[in-house]
């Protein structure tokens, strides 16, 4: 999956960072239940903000109605990447790895994703995975635009 971001490289890293904190995480998204990192490397810097390489935290989100226990691994390196895989401990595992770069209109956003679900078909699977990453971009789009005060040309749509 590709798209264009509709905020800077510098904004959505920002947005990246708000992610690694367990309650700015669940402000924007909801679904994410609880969580506590388990452990983190040492933070490097990206400009004024500090970056773990890997991270590790353990969560509890729901999704399509029920709750599940999750364990999140993550690989960062700004600019460039931001990777994760989300386990579930039924054996279900997601894993995500985004590249960015900068564009006139925003971030070039390139997704490489594996899902392996277990349980249910894979068609449900991939329509799941389809419709719950387009809401998390909602709720990136709609937090930075809160936080950032991004003008009304970087609506999304």
């Amino acid at each position: 999956m590709d798209g264009v971001f509709p905020l800077t490289l510098e904004a959505v890293w920002r947005l990246l960072h708000a992610h690694l904190d367990e309650a700015t995480l669940r402000e924007i998204h909801p679904w994410i239940l609880s969580g506590h990192v388990v452990r983190e490397s040492e933070r490097v810097p990206f400009g004024d903000l500090m970056f773990p390489p890997e991270k590790v935290a353990e969560r509890e989100i729901r999704l399509m109605a029920r709750r599940f226990r999750t364990t999140w691994t993550y690989a960062i390196e700004p600019p460039s990447r931001f990777a994760y895989e989300i386990s579930f401990e039924n054996g279900s595992t997601s894993r995500f790895r985004n590249a960015y770069a900068a564009v006139p209109r925003g971030t070039f956003v390139k997704t490489l994703g594996e899902v392996s679900m277990k349980g249910i078909p894979t068609s449900l699977g991939i329509w799941a995975t389809r419709r719950l990453l387009n809401r998390a971009d909602d709720e990136d789009l709609t937090y930075a635009k809160k936080t950032e005060r991004a003008p009304d040309r970087y609506q999304k749509g």
